[in-house]
């Protein structure tokens, strides 16, 4: 059941995340001549969104690395500015929709972590 959650609430929503991440990425490729410092933040979140993809699935399928919580954590970070979004957000029902996109994705990486560090599988 765990495995199944996991699945709903983190990898399909990071799935889509990580895809949309390509446009940040794109973005800051295209202006990175023009406006430096604006391009670089979204190709730095871009890159941050598919770290945290590629983490949380590697996370989600039991194939901890080195590098996986930190993963995690860097995942956490990229998401958090559209959680933010999703909690303030007007109205209820769309607060609730991006808040799976976002939120849920969050909460299953922190468990993931809570787990792997408190299970201590090396």
């Amino acid at each position: 059941m765990t495995n199944l959650l996991v699945v709903i609430f983190g990898v399909i929503p990071v799935t889509v995340l990580g895809l949309l991440a390509t446009v940040p990425v794109l973005g800051g490729f295209a202006g990175l001549f023009e406006q430096p410092a604006r391009s670089a933040m979204f190709l730095v979140w871009g890159l941050g969104g598919w770290i945290g993809a590629k983490s949380m699935f590697r996370a989600a399928f039991g194939n901890f690395s080195e590098f996986t919580p930190t993963g995690l954590v860097i995942g956490i970070m990229a998401t958090s500015p559209l959680a933010y979004f999703a909690i303030t957000a007007n109205g209820l029902k769309a607060g609730l929709w991006i808040g799976y996109w976002t939120i849920g994705p969050i909460v299953v990486a922190g468990s993931l972590l809570i787990r792997h560090f408190l299970l201590e599988e090396v």
